[in-house]
């Protein structure tokens, strides 16, 4: 083969190659166009035209990337010296139509990412520059949606009324560090979110729980998921009850606890009450139960005594038959006591009436001289009538009683003396005074002694009782109790108990 006929073959082969490369350059979908060195386009496929929505590239000959408005100077500063450049933009086509910038039949905004290189016939001579242009409108969308998305999640997070905080861990399920925490974890425990990030976790564990928390980690670890409760120390030294949902987390490698903890102080306390009237309630049926079994035993003392002892003499007889008569009668009061109690408990409803009160005084006063046989009682009613009635129950002769019996058992002298007073307000309530000369009582108890419970605890018996039962029925009265000194400078000079309630 010739030398003419080997260089017609090569061109004829370069013809193939060129008409191939813009067969590609033409049916690509990525957009491609090229400018001479004025920035003038002379050259862009069909994706370049779709793209911009110009008709052909006759459309895009008319059009100069130095005119890009969104074509900072710097850039084009760096394209006339020959160095590529990148840079995204939204361009607004009405807008770009509007002000006469190029005929588009595209509308609404599209975001581009653009690539710009200058390219060379020979080597130190720029010829123009080569443009790449991707749609990147799809993909910007989804990253403002994305973003939108972890800023309301941020905001939740740092919003949410619970306490909720992630803490790295090692593989071998040993805390290493916070990594988050949201601000409701700050307020609860009084550590700012940059304390928190330079804090050991198991520092707001108290040490008596330290067992219990590892314990938990090790659950976590295994199921992936727990809910507990446990106890934080606060920034202030207090203790704060907590419920956690935990969750075990695999982020890159790296494990972490996801943590919601709800503040739940409220409920350990009702179940702390719970639990403590329970015991309560043990400790007070133990006594009942001691006091039934010591009366129980006097009693038949008593009557033991009569039967066996021969020489007993008729007054020794008579006054081991009052003792036991007495033992009977606190069995008792002791019993009407347990039952007034039990229908506290169940809300045993008594139907209101007109009561008495000079006839409750006068019913008690008889029980008290048998309960009391070794003591002489001088109940002084001084100013009741048989016209001062309240609007009580059945039950009030038992808060008299209890009121009573308090004032005598307290009196250690054998002559007790008990003064009791009416005065009648203008409201159609009444203020009953019932004034003793025992031992008195402290002004700091006076707000428990009415408390359940409280009394028996203080003296180890059940007749104890008598003032939470009397609080108990004022309170079903919608009446008032407190307690003055006798004397106003020394409460040891005796009681005074003032109860308000409510005139027929």
């Amino acid at each position: 083969m010739s030398e003419s006929e080997d260089m017609k073959l090569e061109l004829e082969n370069l013809r193939k190659s060129i008409k191939g490369l813009r067969s590609v350059y033409n049916q690509s979908p990525v957009a491609f166009a090229t400018a001479n060195k004025e920035g003038f386009f002379i050259e862009g496929n069909k994706a370049v035209l779709d793209l911009l929505g110009l008709e052909d590239l006759a459309h895009l000959q008319k059009l100069n990337l130095f005119q890009d408005p969104k074509l900072s100077e710097e850039d084009k500063k760096l394209l006339k010296k020959g160095k590529p450049i990148e840079y995204s933009s939204i361009y607004d086509f009405d807008l770009l139509r509007e002000e006469g910038f190029f005929e588009t039949s595209r509308t609404s905004k599209s975001c581009f990412d653009i690539f710009i290189s200058p390219f060379y016939i020979r080597e130190l001579e720029q010829a123009g520059y080569f443009s790449v242009v991707i749609d990147s409108t799809a993909r910007k969308e989804a990253e403002e949606k994305l973003k939108e998305s972890e800023e309301k999640l941020k905001l939740l997070f740092q919003n949410a009324n619970d306490s909720i905080f992630m803490i790295k861990i090692s593989d071998e399920g040993e805390l290493v560090s916070f990594v988050e925490v949201n601000e409701t974890t700050s307020k609860w425990t009084g550590y700012t979110k940059e304390e928190f990030l330079n804090m050991p976790p198991l520092d707001l564990i108290p040490d008596d729980m330290l067992e219990e928390a590892e314990d938990t980690i090790k659950i976590i670890m295994e199921k992936g998921f727990l809910t507990s409760e446990i106890e934080i120390v606060t920034k202030n030294g207090t203790r704060m009850p907590l419920e956690l949902s935990s969750s075990l987390l695999s982020l890159d490698d790296d494990y972490f606890i996801l943590i919601i903890a709800r503040e739940i102080l409220e409920r350990v306390e009702t179940r702390k009450a719970r639990e403590e009237e329970i015991l309560e309630k043990t400790l007070f049926l133990d006594i009942v139960a001691h006091d039934f079994r010591n009366f129980q035993t006097a009693s038949r003392g008593f009557v033991d005594q009569v039967l066996e002892d021969k020489e007993i003499t008729p007054d020794m007889e008579k006054k081991f038959l009052e003792k036991t008569r007495s033992s009977l009668l606190k069995s008792e009061t002791l019993f009407t006591n347990l039952t007034i109690l039990m229908q506290r408990e169940i809300q045993i409803e008594h139907e209101f009436r007109s009561v008495s009160l000079l006839e409750s005084f006068e019913n008690a006063e008889e029980v008290l001289e048998d309960l009391f046989i070794d003591k002489e009682i001088c109940l002084s009613i001084e100013n009741i009538t048989p016209e001062h009635k309240i609007i009580a129950d059945t039950l009030f002769d038992q808060l008299i009683l209890n009121l009573l019996t308090n004032a005598v058992k307290f009196d250690e002298r054998m002559k007790v003396e008990i003064k009791i007073s009416i005065e009648v307000k203008k409201d159609n309530t009444c203020v009953l005074s019932i004034k003793d000369e025992g031992k008195g009582i402290h002004p700091d108890e006076r707000e428990s002694i009415f408390e359940r419970f409280s009394q028996f605890k203080k003296y180890g018996e059940g007749m104890g009782l008598g003032l939470f039962i009397v609080k108990t029925l004022v309170d079903r009265y919608k009446g008032e109790i407190w307690i003055e000194n006798r004397d106003e400078k020394d409460y040891t000079k005796g009681t005074i108990f003032k109860i308000l309630l409510q005139c027929v």
